[in-house]
């Protein structure tokens, strides 16, 4: 949520007024790291099990996850 927050604010700042302070190098690892934080996210939300409704079991396969996480 931390990171969440950050970025609604830095990213309309850094539209609307484009600071220099947001080109330095150092501000531009965090912003990377920031979007790594959120890529692995998605990675690990992809191998969350869940369990089926119809029969309870506990759903693990990969192709079944996806299938599961795509339709929303």
């Amino acid at each position: 949520m931390i990171l969440a927050t950050f970025n609604c604010f830095q990213i309309p700042f850094d539209v609307a007024f484009q600071p220099e302070f947001f080109q330095t190098l150092s501000f531009t690892m965090i912003n990377s790291a920031i979007d790594l934080c959120f890529l692995a996210d998605i990675f690990v939300s992809f191998r969350t099990t869940y369990i089926n409704e119809k029969t309870g079991a506990e759903v693990k396969n990969l192709k079944d996850l996806a299938k599961f996480y795509l339709k929303g």
